[in-house]
């Protein structure tokens, strides 16, 4: 039997694994998080089994009782709300995992702090209620809470002022542990490592685009990573390879992020031992040839992964916004070969790579909100509308040809009444 622990979004955006493991003639079973104090495990939809995974006896009694005396032989956790339990589970099943410590720690920036002092940016602890601790770190500050995710609550401010009146706002609870750090500016990039046995067998740089200030939202991947001096890009992996030692990875796909400065200083923003989100396993399959699916299935089950050398590259963009109001549907071009409406799929498509030289092409545009879902303000990564997905050669101008294709496309928006 192979377990995937998940929640919905993350079981829809990687059901390739479960493909690829019942193609090898492995039972699936899909356990997602429940939330606290719903009582016994139950089964949800499609079969998935519901659980409170923060508890460690509900989670291990619904495990058990789910398999009904079959071996376990492998299994994998797909994001924050599971990769604890998974690694737990999998622990005691004497099968591979992430490690108890990395998990935990991947699951808080504070933790995330402690562990790397030499690769986080300087940082202070500070809650709501005006409890501190550390040092004193002069401004702008970017405020950050230790244990939310999607870029939610992370602001950037400028005076004490500012500070205390974005602490009064409501917007945290009263003792939400934040962290009130020091304004990295530069470049940010994230790395997808393979970790097996400790070994860090392969490690992929991806750049990003960011919203501009109070606020920072991703609105581009780019696959492999554009823009990195060989001097950056080595600084960057060595980096994320020390990251990947503090905090104790055992075998995973790993997921990290980094800023790397003008002077070629690279500072950790966080670090995730799980897949990706956003559309980069689609840039990954598009620009590598092989899917994260594969190579996460090979982990689990203690197998060399297969190797992933860059063949073409790869681009995500994101659109704005385009005011406040309720969201319609979106102005397609005919040129669009397919619309993925994220909220509705229960799997992704696999997305076939083209010949090195082929073209640039639009694969796909990703529809990231459902009709009557509320459209603001950006200030996280769930305020995002919609999003399209492009390859091309290596050497390909696919900014240019991204911009084009946004400038296409249409979000419509109907606007608030009374």
């Amino acid at each position: 039997m192979f377990l995937v622990f998940g929640n919905p979004r993350m079981l829809s955006r990687y059901a390739g694994i479960r493909a690829l493991a019942a193609a090898r003639g492995l039972a699936v079973s899909c356990i997602a998080p429940a939330p606290r104090g719903a009582g016994r495990a139950a089964p949800g939809p499609d079969g998935i089994l519901t659980v409170d995974l923060s508890d460690p006896t509900e989670t291990l009694a619904a495990v058990l009782a789910m398999t009904g005396g079959r071996r376990v032989v492998a299994g994998v956790g797909l994001d924050e709300a599971s990769i604890r339990a998974a690694s737990l589970v999998l622990s005691l099943l004497g099968l591979p995992n992430p490690g108890v410590l990395a998990a935990t720690i991947s699951c808080n920036k504070l933790l995330q702090r402690a562990a790397c002092p030499a690769q986080s940016p300087r940082w202070r602890l500070i809650t709501p209620a005006g409890q501190t601790v550390g040092h004193d770190i002069p401004p702008p500050w970017v405020v950050k809470p230790v244990s939310r995710h999607s870029s939610s609550g992370v602001v950037l401010v400028e005076t004490d002022a500012a500070l205390r009146r974005l602490l009064a706002s409501g917007d945290y609870g009263e003792t939400e542990p934040i962290l009130l750090e020091e304004r990295i500016c530069g470049w940010e990039y994230s790395v997808e490592s393979l970790v097996a046995a400790g070994r860090l067998c392969q490690a992929h740089p991806t750049a990003k685009r960011v919203s501009e200030p109070p606020y920072f939202v991703e609105m581009g991947h780019v696959v492999p990573a554009l823009g990195l001096s060989e001097p950056d890009e080595a600084a960057l992996l060595a980096t994320n390879a020390a990251v990947i030692r503090a905090i104790g990875v055992e075998t995973a796909l790993t997921h990290a992020e980094y800023r790397v400065t003008a002077d070629g200083r690279v500072v950790l923003m966080e670090i995730a031992v799980r897949p990706p989100g956003d559309g980069l396993s689609l840039l990954y399959q598009a620009a590598y040839g092989v899917s994260l699916d594969e190579q996460l299935l090979a982990l689990a089950l203690g197998e060399t992964p297969p190797p992933a050398v860059a063949r073409r590259r790869a681009l995500q963009r994101y659109l704005l916004p385009p005011g406040v109001g309720t969201f319609a549907g979106l102005t397609l071009p005919e040129s669009v070969p397919e619309v993925l409406v994220v909220p509705r799929v229960t799997a992704w498509p696999s997305l076939r790579p083209l010949p090195p030289s082929a073209p640039p092409a639009v694969r796909m545009v990703l529809q990231h909100k459902s009709p009557g879902d509320r459209l603001g303000a950006l200030r996280e990564s769930d305020d995002r509308p919609a999003s399209v997905v492009l390859d091309g050669p290596l050497d390909a101008d696919l900014d240019r040809l991204a911009e084009d294709v946004v400038e296409t496309l249409g979000v419509t928006v109907r606007a608030d009444v009374g």
